[in-house]
Protein backbone atom coordinates (compact mmCIF):
# COMPACT_ATOMS: atom_id res chain seq x y z
CA UNK A 1 0.00 0.00 0.00
CA UNK A 2 1.53 3.07 -0.99
CA UNK A 3 1.90 6.34 1.46
CA UNK A 4 3.34 8.89 -0.50
CA UNK A 5 4.11 12.31 0.72
CA UNK A 6 6.14 15.37 -0.35
CA UNK A 7 8.97 16.55 1.70
CA UNK A 8 8.68 20.02 3.22
CA UNK A 9 11.57 22.41 3.11
CA UNK A 10 11.44 25.46 5.64
CA UNK A 11 8.43 27.06 6.20
CA UNK A 12 6.27 24.35 4.89
CA UNK A 13 2.96 22.57 6.74
CA UNK A 14 3.26 19.20 5.44
CA UNK A 15 0.85 16.42 6.50
CA UNK A 16 -0.43 13.44 4.54
CA UNK A 17 -3.91 12.05 3.85
CA UNK A 18 -4.68 8.12 4.75
CA UNK A 19 -7.62 6.59 2.76
CA UNK A 20 -8.78 2.79 2.38
CA UNK A 21 -8.23 0.40 5.33
CA UNK A 22 -10.04 -3.41 5.04
CA UNK A 23 -11.02 -3.31 8.66
CA UNK A 24 -12.46 -0.11 10.06
CA UNK A 25 -14.29 2.59 7.92
CA UNK A 26 -13.72 5.09 10.69
CA UNK A 27 -10.00 5.41 9.29
CA UNK A 28 -11.22 5.69 5.67
CA UNK A 29 -9.92 9.34 5.31
CA UNK A 30 -7.90 10.87 7.81
CA UNK A 31 -5.37 12.92 7.39
CA UNK A 32 -1.88 13.92 9.81
CA UNK A 33 -2.25 17.03 12.53
CA UNK A 34 0.45 19.06 11.25
CA UNK A 35 0.73 20.31 14.80
CA UNK A 36 1.63 17.08 16.68
CA UNK A 37 4.98 15.27 16.57
CA UNK A 38 4.70 12.98 14.30
CA UNK A 39 8.61 11.04 16.28
CA UNK A 40 6.68 11.02 19.32
CA UNK A 41 2.81 11.65 19.37
CA UNK A 42 1.12 11.70 15.79
CA UNK A 43 -2.34 12.42 15.84
CA UNK A 44 -5.00 12.40 12.79
CA UNK A 45 -8.11 14.26 11.70
CA UNK A 46 -11.29 12.52 10.11
CA UNK A 47 -12.06 14.08 7.42
CA UNK A 48 -15.56 14.96 6.55
CA UNK A 49 -16.79 13.70 3.38
CA UNK A 50 -20.32 13.24 3.16
CA UNK A 51 -21.63 9.49 3.40
CA UNK A 52 -23.76 10.13 0.29
CA UNK A 53 -20.35 10.64 -1.81
CA UNK A 54 -18.84 8.38 0.18
CA UNK A 55 -20.43 5.29 0.01
CA UNK A 56 -19.72 4.20 -3.34
CA UNK A 57 -15.91 3.52 -2.06
CA UNK A 58 -16.16 2.65 1.39
CA UNK A 59 -14.00 -0.61 0.68
CA UNK A 60 -11.00 -0.22 -1.04
CA UNK A 61 -7.63 -1.42 -0.50
CA UNK A 62 -4.17 -1.99 -2.30
CA UNK A 63 -5.17 0.53 -4.94
CA UNK A 64 -3.07 3.11 -6.82
CA UNK A 65 -3.15 6.65 -5.43
CA UNK A 66 -1.64 9.97 -6.11
CA UNK A 67 -2.39 13.71 -5.57
CA UNK A 68 -1.45 16.62 -8.27
CA UNK A 69 0.10 19.34 -6.43
CA UNK A 70 -1.20 21.97 -9.05
CA UNK A 71 -4.45 21.42 -7.92
CA UNK A 72 -5.01 19.45 -4.65
CA UNK A 73 -6.61 16.42 -6.75
CA UNK A 74 -6.39 12.72 -5.22
CA UNK A 75 -6.82 10.54 -7.50
CA UNK A 76 -7.57 6.70 -6.51
CA UNK A 77 -7.79 3.79 -9.33
CA UNK A 78 -8.22 0.15 -8.66
CA UNK A 79 -7.85 -1.63 -5.74
CA UNK A 80 -9.39 -5.12 -3.82
CA UNK A 81 -13.10 -4.07 -3.19
CA UNK A 82 -15.86 -5.91 -1.39
CA UNK A 83 -15.16 -10.57 -1.89
CA UNK A 84 -11.37 -9.25 -2.01
CA UNK A 85 -11.97 -8.70 -5.93
CA UNK A 86 -10.01 -6.52 -8.00
CA UNK A 87 -11.43 -3.11 -9.41
CA UNK A 88 -11.24 -1.03 -11.90
CA UNK A 89 -13.46 1.75 -10.95
CA UNK A 90 -11.50 5.24 -9.97
CA UNK A 91 -12.63 8.63 -7.84
CA UNK A 92 -11.34 11.82 -7.87
CA UNK A 93 -11.24 14.09 -4.19
CA UNK A 94 -10.70 17.36 -4.46
CA UNK A 95 -10.62 19.80 -0.94
CA UNK A 96 -8.93 23.57 -0.24
CA UNK A 97 -6.78 23.93 3.06
CA UNK A 98 -7.04 26.62 5.44
CA UNK A 99 -3.22 26.41 6.22
CA UNK A 100 -3.77 24.27 9.30
CA UNK A 101 -6.52 21.87 7.90
CA UNK A 102 -8.34 20.66 5.39
CA UNK A 103 -11.79 21.49 4.43
CA UNK A 104 -14.36 21.06 1.63
CA UNK A 105 -13.76 17.52 0.33
CA UNK A 106 -15.67 16.50 -2.56
CA UNK A 107 -15.46 12.87 -4.45
CA UNK A 108 -16.62 11.86 -7.58
CA UNK A 109 -16.35 8.85 -9.50
CA UNK A 110 -14.72 9.06 -12.55
CA UNK A 111 -13.88 6.87 -15.67
CA UNK A 112 -12.88 3.31 -14.83
CA UNK A 113 -9.19 1.99 -15.60
CA UNK A 114 -9.27 -0.21 -18.77
CA UNK A 115 -7.89 -3.23 -16.83
CA UNK A 116 -8.88 -4.74 -13.27
CA UNK A 117 -6.24 -3.69 -10.77
CA UNK A 118 -5.26 -4.62 -7.20
CA UNK A 119 -2.18 -4.77 -5.33
CA UNK A 120 -0.58 -1.91 -8.12
CA UNK A 121 0.52 0.96 -7.69
CA UNK A 122 0.42 4.49 -9.33
CA UNK A 123 1.71 7.89 -9.66
CA UNK A 124 1.84 11.53 -11.17
CA UNK A 125 4.12 12.24 -14.15
CA UNK A 126 5.44 15.66 -14.56
CA UNK A 127 2.36 15.65 -17.52
CA UNK A 128 0.00 15.87 -14.77
CA UNK A 129 -1.31 12.14 -16.27
CA UNK A 130 -1.17 9.64 -13.50
CA UNK A 131 0.06 6.25 -14.56
CA UNK A 132 -1.25 3.09 -13.01
CA UNK A 133 1.50 0.16 -13.24
CA UNK A 134 0.88 -4.02 -12.94
CA UNK A 135 -0.71 -5.49 -10.38
CA UNK A 136 -3.62 -8.36 -10.37
CA UNK A 137 -6.09 -8.92 -12.24
CA UNK A 138 -8.74 -11.83 -12.61
CA UNK A 139 -7.81 -14.93 -10.61
CA UNK A 140 -5.23 -14.47 -7.99
CA UNK A 141 -1.74 -14.89 -10.01
CA UNK A 142 -2.61 -13.15 -13.12
CA UNK A 143 0.24 -10.57 -12.83
CA UNK A 144 0.19 -7.52 -15.26
CA UNK A 145 3.26 -6.15 -17.18
CA UNK A 146 0.59 -3.11 -18.59
CA UNK A 147 0.26 0.28 -17.70
CA UNK A 148 -2.02 3.25 -18.62
CA UNK A 149 -2.33 6.52 -17.61
CA UNK A 150 -5.47 8.60 -16.87
CA UNK A 151 -5.24 12.44 -18.29
CA UNK A 152 -7.00 14.61 -15.96
CA UNK A 153 -7.79 16.97 -18.91
CA UNK A 154 -9.55 14.60 -21.14
CA UNK A 155 -10.85 12.62 -18.65
CA UNK A 156 -9.62 9.14 -20.26
CA UNK A 157 -7.47 6.86 -20.05
CA UNK A 158 -4.64 5.33 -22.36
CA UNK A 159 -2.86 2.22 -22.58
CA UNK A 160 0.99 2.65 -22.10
CA UNK A 161 4.26 0.78 -23.08
CA UNK A 162 4.27 -2.55 -21.09
CA UNK A 163 7.01 -2.84 -18.46
CA UNK A 164 9.16 -5.27 -19.28
CA UNK A 165 8.32 -7.55 -16.08
CA UNK A 166 5.23 -8.30 -15.00
CA UNK A 167 4.95 -7.36 -10.88
CA UNK A 168 2.45 -7.12 -8.20
CA UNK A 169 2.66 -5.77 -4.90
CA UNK A 170 5.63 -3.41 -5.94
CA UNK A 171 6.04 0.50 -5.30
CA UNK A 172 5.92 3.46 -8.13
CA UNK A 173 8.17 6.35 -7.14
CA UNK A 174 8.83 9.33 -9.25
CA UNK A 175 12.26 10.48 -9.33
CA UNK A 176 14.24 12.68 -11.14
CA UNK A 177 11.78 12.89 -14.09
CA UNK A 178 10.89 9.48 -14.26
CA UNK A 179 8.47 6.70 -13.08
CA UNK A 180 10.45 4.17 -11.03
CA UNK A 181 8.81 0.43 -10.95
CA UNK A 182 10.59 -0.94 -7.52
CA UNK A 183 10.57 -4.51 -6.40
CA UNK A 184 7.09 -6.99 -6.24
CA UNK A 185 5.86 -10.22 -6.75
CA UNK A 186 6.13 -12.29 -10.05
CA UNK A 187 5.32 -15.99 -10.03
CA UNK A 188 7.82 -18.01 -11.04
CA UNK A 189 10.29 -15.58 -10.38
CA UNK A 190 9.41 -15.08 -6.61
CA UNK A 191 10.31 -11.72 -4.65
CA UNK A 192 12.05 -9.11 -7.10
CA UNK A 193 15.23 -7.15 -6.84
CA UNK A 194 14.54 -5.26 -10.03
CA UNK A 195 13.74 -2.11 -10.81
CA UNK A 196 12.73 -0.50 -14.43
CA UNK A 197 12.27 3.28 -14.80
CA UNK A 198 9.68 4.66 -17.69
CA UNK A 199 10.27 8.11 -19.50
CA UNK A 200 6.71 9.22 -20.53
CA UNK A 201 7.98 11.51 -23.61
CA UNK A 202 8.80 8.51 -25.75
CA UNK A 203 6.78 5.97 -23.61
CA UNK A 204 8.90 3.52 -22.71
CA UNK A 205 10.83 1.52 -20.12
CA UNK A 206 14.31 1.30 -19.66
CA UNK A 207 16.56 -0.33 -16.64
CA UNK A 208 17.30 0.84 -13.45
CA UNK A 209 19.59 -0.08 -10.95
CA UNK A 210 18.20 -3.52 -8.85
CA UNK A 211 17.93 -3.23 -5.41
CA UNK A 212 20.48 -4.61 -2.81
CA UNK A 213 17.72 -7.21 -1.54
CA UNK A 214 14.40 -8.18 -3.02
CA UNK A 215 11.06 -7.51 -1.23
CA UNK A 216 7.23 -6.77 -2.02
CA UNK A 217 4.63 -5.54 0.84
CA UNK A 218 7.35 -3.12 1.66
CA UNK A 219 7.08 0.88 1.83
CA UNK A 220 8.89 3.24 -0.52
CA UNK A 221 9.25 6.93 -1.24
CA UNK A 222 11.26 9.90 -2.49
CA UNK A 223 13.09 12.02 0.50
CA UNK A 224 15.40 14.92 -1.05
CA UNK A 225 17.30 13.47 -4.13
CA UNK A 226 17.25 9.43 -2.61
CA UNK A 227 14.43 6.45 -2.98
CA UNK A 228 14.70 4.50 0.54
CA UNK A 229 12.56 1.28 0.69
CA UNK A 230 12.06 -0.51 3.97
CA UNK A 231 10.80 -3.54 5.16
CA UNK A 232 8.35 -6.18 3.15
CA UNK A 233 8.73 -9.72 2.42
CA UNK A 234 12.43 -10.81 1.29
CA UNK A 235 13.75 -13.50 -0.57
CA UNK A 236 12.88 -15.64 2.09
CA UNK A 237 9.29 -15.57 1.00
CA UNK A 238 7.49 -15.89 4.41
CA UNK A 239 9.29 -13.61 6.76
CA UNK A 240 8.79 -9.93 7.01
CA UNK A 241 11.94 -7.91 6.90
CA UNK A 242 13.59 -4.83 8.66
CA UNK A 243 15.99 -3.67 6.30
CA UNK A 244 16.02 -0.77 4.52
CA UNK A 245 18.12 0.65 1.74
CA UNK A 246 18.28 3.95 -0.26
CA UNK A 247 19.30 4.74 -3.94
CA UNK A 248 21.74 8.05 -3.56
CA UNK A 249 21.22 8.26 -8.09
CA UNK A 250 24.46 6.33 -8.60
CA UNK A 251 23.57 2.73 -6.72
CA UNK A 252 21.70 1.44 -3.82
CA UNK A 253 23.23 1.48 -0.33
CA UNK A 254 22.02 -0.20 3.75
CA UNK A 255 20.62 1.75 5.87
CA UNK A 256 20.39 0.84 9.86
CA UNK A 257 17.30 -1.66 10.11
CA UNK A 258 13.87 -0.13 11.72
CA UNK A 259 13.04 -1.61 15.25
CA UNK A 260 11.19 -4.55 14.20
CA UNK A 261 10.34 -6.63 11.25
CA UNK A 262 7.91 -5.12 9.45
CA UNK A 263 5.47 -5.27 5.79
CA UNK A 264 2.62 -4.47 4.04
CA UNK A 265 4.14 -0.56 4.80
CA UNK A 266 3.15 2.88 3.84
CA UNK A 267 5.93 4.97 3.34
CA UNK A 268 6.14 8.52 3.44
CA UNK A 269 8.81 11.81 3.47
CA UNK A 270 8.09 14.28 5.91
CA UNK A 271 10.22 17.29 6.25
CA UNK A 272 13.80 15.44 5.41
CA UNK A 273 12.52 12.13 7.44
CA UNK A 274 11.23 8.65 6.07
CA UNK A 275 8.25 7.53 7.54
CA UNK A 276 6.72 4.46 7.73
CA UNK A 277 3.17 3.25 8.79
CA UNK A 278 3.22 -0.51 9.89
CA UNK A 279 -0.62 -1.53 8.46
CA UNK A 280 -1.04 -4.85 9.59
CA UNK A 281 1.26 -6.20 12.53
CA UNK A 282 1.88 -3.10 14.82
CA UNK A 283 0.04 0.17 15.58
CA UNK A 284 3.00 1.83 15.10
CA UNK A 285 4.90 4.69 12.72
CA UNK A 286 8.21 4.26 12.59
CA UNK A 287 10.22 7.56 11.61
CA UNK A 288 14.18 7.09 9.81
CA UNK A 289 16.05 10.67 10.43
CA UNK A 290 18.42 10.13 7.37
CA UNK A 291 21.24 12.98 9.17
CA UNK A 292 21.66 9.87 12.02
CA UNK A 293 20.82 7.11 10.49
CA UNK A 294 18.52 6.18 13.26
CA UNK A 295 14.52 5.25 13.56
CA UNK A 296 12.17 6.44 16.44
CA UNK A 297 9.08 4.56 16.88
CA UNK A 298 5.72 6.39 17.55
CA UNK A 299 2.05 4.95 18.50
CA UNK A 300 -0.38 5.06 15.44
CA UNK A 301 -4.42 5.07 16.59
CA UNK A 302 -5.05 1.12 15.09
CA UNK A 303 -3.73 -0.93 12.24
CA UNK A 304 -5.30 -0.32 8.89
CA UNK A 305 -4.84 -3.50 6.31
CA UNK A 306 -4.37 -1.82 3.24
CA UNK A 307 -4.08 2.21 3.98
CA UNK A 308 -2.72 4.03 0.98
CA UNK A 309 -1.83 7.55 1.73
CA UNK A 310 -0.64 10.53 -0.51
CA UNK A 311 1.31 14.00 0.39
CA UNK A 312 -0.06 17.40 1.32
CA UNK A 313 0.85 20.74 2.21
CA UNK A 314 -1.18 23.08 4.12
CA UNK A 315 0.66 26.13 3.67
CA UNK A 316 4.28 27.81 2.52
Amino acid sequence: PPLVTTQSSEGLVSSFFLFGSRYDSDTQAQYLDPSSSISTSPSFIKVNVTSANFTRFDFRTYGAMGISSRDNTILVAGGQGAGFNPLNSALILTFTSTGTELINFAVKEIAPMIILRDYTSGVFLDSGDFLVCGGNSGEFGTVLASCEAYSITSGIWTSKRSMNLGRYRHNLVFYKGRAVVLGGYHPPNGTLRVCEQYNSNVDTWSSFPSMMEGRYYFGAAVVGDRIYVAGGVPDSFSMRTPSMEYFDGIRWNSGSNMTKPRERLAAAPLDGKFVVLDTLYYAELEVYDPSSDSWAVAPYPKCADGTMAVPVILAQ
